[in-house]
């Protein structure tokens, strides 16, 4: 297995992707489309994988620590649902071979969460306007 052509193994995306994702508030709350605290229950699930980007969707059901009035809101919004890319640097042992991985970039590809509208805040010149009717 030679490092620099393979990705990270899935379930190595998934644990980091899940380690990173309980410390990041502010991108599960993008994913919500409310703020919240985590994901309970939450499953991420690596579904395309190329070179060096690991395509996983994450869905949960958010959770508020802070006992605030819009948690029963909150509570209905059932499931956040989101696709990421992950990407992942090996670490090289003396050898050459990886020794492990080291999570270098978790983006938003899309946000399935119903209800919630995700722009990529891809800083552009111009703005182009895409109309997607599902």
């Amino acid at each position: 297995m030679s490092a620099l052509t393979t990705n990270a193994p899935e379930d190595v995306v998934k644990d980091k992707a899940t380690e990173r994702l309980k410390d990041d508030s502010d991108l599960l709350s993008t994913i919500c489309g409310v703020p919240v605290d985590a994901l309970e229950d939450m499953i991420v699930t690596v579904i395309d994988q190329t070179l060096s980007t690991s395509k996983v969707r994450v869905t949960g059901k958010p959770t508020r620590s802070s006992d605030a009035a819009d948690v029963e809101h909150i509570r209905e919004a059932l499931v956040c649902a989101a696709v990421l890319a992950i990407t992942m640097q090996p670490i090289l042992g003396s050898d050459g071979k990886a020794t492990g991985w080291t999570l270098t970039g978790m983006e938003i590809d899309s946000v399935e969460t119903p209800g919630v509208k995700f722009e990529p805040s891809t800083p552009s010149t111009h703005h182009r306007r895409h109309h997607h009717h599902h």
